[in-house]
């Protein structure tokens, strides 16, 4: 064979060769996803707006390259939707570790009255107040962890076992110094699914009131492990920070080490919050955790469920950003102005597997 046929030859073995590469790539393997989100929607100030008459026809659900800048935006079609309910499910998880014991007492304005069966600073006052705020038709759970999370009460409607369980704990002084929060959060992430997987709808209205520093000592996953798993989860997230009080009270005094490591934890949480459609509460006084806890209330009772089947390929275990819009005129009661609404919800969902 000449040396002329031989190069031909080469040539068409490497077209042949881009050819099918190109249409394996073009073949890759996409899977149908469904998904849940809850939406709540809120003014550009964050204020939560309650209109009853709101139906499936406001909302639009967009899955988009770039949700925020609007990029590559493809509509999803809503196959379910539910309104609000007056019932909510709840699971409130409290850092009762040693060292969260100890923020919350160094950022106690009387540290003389900070003790176990005293003034605790947040990490007593938040889940009290959290606890005024729940119904009698509510179901809540309660979760606390240190070394590792402990299931104190599970889902009840009766608040005083809820009382019961918390003040005996708080009677206690924390067993362990370490604080696992990373490992804690993906639990309570896995179980909420595997009782949606066992009863379907029990769990896609579930939320989670974190009240944590937001500082993880001991965990065997790291932040980056727990924000993948936050990223594929209906529940939504709010973190009441503990620390925040004590930044207010040593500001000045605190080393930069200290700072840093406070300001870590401050953004882990906003972390969580923002990809779980939750929002961040950092409570310098403890007179603001009640108006904290019924804005909280407030927001569960005003989410919306929608559900859709996301029709934009996409490859298996990648993660899809979402927009859910809002579409409507809406005035403010008092004044009554035109207000610009949006929806507060999760960031994405990851494509399953097929």
């Amino acid at each position: 064979m000449r040396f002329r046929d031989i190069v031909l030859l080469a040539m068409v073995v490497l077209v042949l060769f881009v050819l099918f590469v190109m249409d394996s790539q073009s073949q890759t393997p996409t899977s149908i996803t469904s998904v849940t989100a809850s939406a709540t929607v809120v003014t550009d100030k964050g204020a939560i707006v309650t209109n009853p008459d709101l139906t499936k026809d406001n909302f639009r659900v967009y899955q988009c390259k770039n949700a925020k800048k609007r990029k590559d935006c493809v509509e999803q079609p809503i196959t379910g939707f539910t309104p609000p309910k007056e019932t909510i499910t709840v699971i409130m998880a409290l850092d009762y570790s040693g060292l969260a014991f100890q923020i919350s007492c160094a950022g106690n304005p009387d540290p003389y009255g900070c003790g176990y069966y005293g003034e605790a600073g947040e990490i007593q006052n938040a889940p009290i107040a959290f606890l005024q705020n729940l119904r009698p038709e509510d179901w809540a759970a309660f979760v606390w962890y240190d070394i590792r999370s402990h299931i104190g009460v599970d889902f009840t409607k009766n608040k005083n076992d809820l009382v019961q369980e918390l003040y005996a704990l708080l009677s206690q002084p924390p067993a362990f110094y370490e604080s696992n929060l990373f490992d804690t959060a993906i639990e309570l992430l896995d179980r909420i699914d595997m009782a949606e997987k066992k009863d379907p709808g029990s769990m896609n209205r579930v939320s989670i009131v974190l009240i944590s520093t937001g500082i993880d000592t001991f965990s065997k996953n790291n932040f980056k492990e727990l924000q993948k798993r936050a990223q594929n989860t209906a529940a939504v997230i709010y973190p009441v920070r503990i620390g925040k009080s004590l930044q207010y009270r040593s500001d000045g005094y605190m080393d930069g080490a200290s700072q840093m490591a406070l300001l870590q934890a401050e953004s882990q949480l906003r972390t969580l919050a923002d990809l779980t459609g939750g929002k961040l509460y950092s409570p310098a006084f403890p007179g603001e955790l009640p108006g904290i806890f019924s804005e909280i209330s407030d927001a569960l009772r005003a989410q919306y469920t929608i559900e859709w089947t996301s029709n934009a390929a996409t490859k298996p275990g990648s993660f899809n950003e979402i927009r859910i819009e809002v579409e409507g005129v809406f005035q403010d009661a008092e004044t009554q102005k035109p207000l610009k609404v949006g929806a507060r919800h999760r960031k994405g969902h990851i494509t399953q597997e097929p």
